[in-house]
């Protein structure tokens, strides 16, 4: 069973990676990005800040869409997990790039599962200019999940759930 707990300890043990260590993709993503204030809302519904620092950028200085794609299924995946404990299996991911994260700027990002059905569920995830509450980008993540997967809830935390 899944726990806004949950989520924000796989965040955590993710971006927690000593620095440099590139064993594992999504903690570089995590800890380039500088992210920050992770809070889960209620289950499904998860947000947290990140920066664009130089690591994320692309050759013009802004936040590179390859970065937000890894963002949107990374904190999408939480937002899940903070509901279910399983982090299901990618089916599709879906990027509209809308407005350029700036060099050195502060964003948020919000996450919610939409839906969740016994094999699939939906995630929309948000990156949000904190002042003008413009959309930088908007992120539909499609999981498949599978009666199969680990719970992770259970890996995280032991018994204690």
């Amino acid at each position: 069973m899944g726990s806004p707990q949950a989520a924000i300890r796989f965040l955590e043990l993710l971006k927690s990676s000593e620095e440099g260590d590139r064993q594992y993709f999504d903690a570089g993503v995590l800890q380039d990005c500088e992210m920050d204030q992770v809070a889960c809302v209620k289950p499904g519904v998860l947000t947290c800040s990140i920066r664009v620092t130089p690591a994320v950028q692309n050759r013009f200085g802004i936040l590179h869409g390859g970065c937000i794609a890894s963002l949107v299924d990374i904190i999408g995946t939480a937002a899940l997990m903070s509901m279910d404990g399983r982090p299901g299996k990618s089916v599709g991911i879906n990027v509209s790039y809308l407005q350029a994260g700036q060099a050195d700027s502060l964003y948020e990002v919000h996450a919610r599962v939409v839906s969740k059905g016994q094999s699939l569920a939906t995630i929309i995830v948000d990156i949000l200019d904190p002042v003008s509450k413009g959309v930088v980008s908007h992120g539909t993540h499609v999981k498949y999940m599978s009666k199969k997967d680990v719970d992770l809830g259970h890996v995280l935390f032991g018994s204690k759930l």
